[in-house]
């Protein structure tokens, strides 16, 4: 038995040191920031229980382990 296959892989490379590149942090979000976007995604669609389904793509799952 022959056969040939092409195989697509990643290729390699050697990771500078990434550790101690300064980052600065010029903004701080405020709480009124957080609410303001919170209130965004909240008016954006509301939740339903579709029990009578499978879960699907795109369908938000809440599991409580």
């Amino acid at each position: 038995m022959r056969f040939q296959a092409t195989v697509v892989t990643a290729p390699e490379f050697k990771l500078p040191n990434y550790k101690n590149i300064p980052v600065e942090c010029g903004h701080k979000v405020t709480e009124a920031e957080i609410d303001a976007t919170l209130d965004v995604a909240r008016s954006n669609g509301d939740f339903v229980d579709v029990p009578e389904r499978a879960a699907q793509m795109e369908d938000l799952l809440v599991i409580d382990f």
